[in-house]
């Protein structure tokens, strides 16, 4: 409803063009996690290409996670196990401790940073779409107020008499 989109979908909350910033940020935001998580680079770099490539409504390239759903799926929580035992791989190669720095952590994590960014993305939402304007009322009553208007109007010759 922010940018006055007909019908606002789950998707279209992540897409549409007045969340530019929230994207931005979010992509910095998912980055800077898989590297705190230690994540491999192959890894990283496929979750953040793709990632990246959806919320811009671009083609992804193909990975393990086509396997699960889409990118869209992925934002909810969806992540292929793959990619689990793939981190879980380099952990173990390369040593970490086998109790805090395990596949399922890390996927646990990462659920947890996509839903925690979801979160945000629907309030700002909220609080863009009800927010009060002076006299002119919050966002979604003014977009209301004027598809009646227009709806009038695109009457008006079968009222005049």
């Amino acid at each position: 409803m922010l940018c006055g989109a007909e019908e606002e979908d789950y998707e279209h909350l992540f897409r549409c063009s007045k969340q530019k910033q929230w994207r931005t940020d979010f992509l910095i935001a998912l980055e800077a996690h898989l590297t705190k998580r230690e994540t491999a680079a192959d890894l990283r770099l496929a979750i953040v290409t793709n990632v990246r490539h959806w919320l811009n409504g671009r083609e992804q390239v193909a990975s393990y996670q086509d396997e699960v759903g889409t990118w869209h799926e992925f934002i909810k929580g969806f992540i292929c196990s793959s990619w689990s035992e793939q981190q879980e791989n380099y952990y173990r190669m390369h040593e970490k401790d086998p109790i805090q720095d395990t596949g399922e952590m890390w996927t646990a994590a990462l659920i947890g940073c996509l839903w925690q960014w979801s979160h945000q993305s629907w309030n700002k939402r909220n609080e863009e779409t009800h927010k009060a304007d002076g006299n002119r009322g919050s966002a979604r009553e003014q977009l209301e107020a004027e598809s009646r208007t227009r709806a009038l109007y695109e009457q008006a010759s079968h009222l005049i008499v």
